[in-house]
């Protein structure tokens, strides 16, 4: 019974004899899309970002050649993301290198998802 969406029935006189009526339905659904819809958006712009950077720490690791235009976007791309975590822990100059900063960038974004994800779920009211 709670699922049901409610029903307004708008009853009109015609200039006939016998009344039309016209149902109008409002659901409280509307809200419960919207915030699976946002919170879809949320999952995939955060997952493009996540996927990018262990990708980038995947070639890092392999020592891929960075002047390959797929890499160098790739980095380009993931760079603003990793800059603040450099500094944290050396890093070797050469060769392949184990870049924390990217798997750092990764757990921050993964812990801010869920920040976002959490802050969704508290401000909109649950539909069951």
């Amino acid at each position: 019974m709670a699922h049901e969406p409610t029903r307004r029935v708008h009853v009109e006189e015609d200039r006939t004899e016998r009344p039309v009526v016209r149902e109008h339905r409002t659901t409280t659904y509307d809200s419960a899309y919207a915030t699976r819809v946002i919170l879809q958006l949320v999952y995939l712009i955060f997952g493009i970002f996540e996927v990018l950077l262990l990708i980038r720490f995947i070639m890092k690791l392999g020592n891929a050649n960075s002047a390959n235009g797929v890499i160098a976007a790739l980095y380009g791309l993931t760079e603003p993301l990793v800059r603040p975590f450099y500094g944290i822990f050396p890093q070797p100059g050469a060769g392949a290198q184990l870049e924390i900063a990217a798997l750092l960038s990764l757990a921050f974004l993964v812990l801010v998802e869920a920040l976002i994800v959490a802050l969704i779920r508290a401000l909109t009211p649950r539909y069951y």
